[in-house]
């Protein structure tokens, strides 16, 4: 039996796995496979907005869901997709003006989308690609990312917190993706900021994707499992 389209919203709000950038996805999707009427299109920004405001860039799409009303739905979303479509190229040079390795490793955290773009783009492009990613406590949706990873044929191997400091001895960067950030701060999965720390005494560098979509005045947080995390030297946004 198909899913509604409130059940499939509802699903995504409930999602606490996947990072802000796989949920967008999966919302626009949802949006054009049904193509709601304008209420139910209303009430789906609504329920989005009741996820926490970590993840700013939802709360910035259902503003512009609501503004879809008496509009082509899949049309104005196909629009929106290509103005988008290219982040991955974009991570990909900035991360080449920072580093030209071609065979490297590489310690992500927690589950990002962006950060999994990257990484198909960068072994698209001839990079031989080893993979730490760490199990992301407390609630674990690194182990879901590892699993993807393994399907998609990356060499990974799951990372225990405890055992951080090991890998990043051993990583040439870490790549971080992030729910928000303002002029002094971002925002991710808790974690975040002790690998930022671990990562100025083994001096292994901190690329942060960029995505201007999530830029907010001021960063905080609502859940626990999301930290605020300074800008430091070892910080460097893609």
């Amino acid at each position: 039996m198909k899913e509604s389209f409130h059940a499939a919203i509802l699903k995504i709000c409930a999602d606490t796995e996947n990072g802000s950038s796989v949920l967008l996805h999966n919302y626009l999707d949802t949006l054009k496979e049904f193509s709601p009427s304008t209420e139910d299109l209303k009430w789906s920004a609504e329920e989005i907005r009741k996820i926490s405001r970590e993840m700013i860039i939802l709360h910035h799409i259902a503003d512009w869901a609501q503004s879809l009303s008496g509009k082509d739905i899949r049309k104005s979303i196909v629009k929106y997709e290509k103005k988008w479509s290219r982040l991955a190229d974009v991570h990909f040079i900035n991360l080449l003006r920072h580093q030209q390795k071609r065979n490297i490793r590489v310690l992500i955290h927690s589950a990002s989308g962006s950060v999994f773009k990257l990484l198909i783009k960068m072994r698209e492009e001839g990079m031989v690609v080893k993979v730490y990613q760490t199990e992301s406590e407390p609630e674990g949706e690194g182990i879901i990312q590892f699993n993807s990873l393994k399907e998609e044929g990356f060499g990974v191997e799951l990372v225990y917190e405890s055992s951080i400091p090991r890998y990043l001895e051993q990583a040439d960067y870490v790549l971080l993706g992030m729910d928000s950030y303002d002029d002094y701060f971002f925002v991710n999965k808790k974690g975040s900021l002790e690998i930022c720390d671990q990562a100025k005494i083994y001096n292994t560098p901190v690329f942060l994707l960029y995505d201007s979509r999530k830029y907010i005045s001021k960063c905080y947080v609502e859940r626990s499992a999301f930290e605020v995390v300074p800008f430091t030297p070892i910080v460097t946004m893609i």
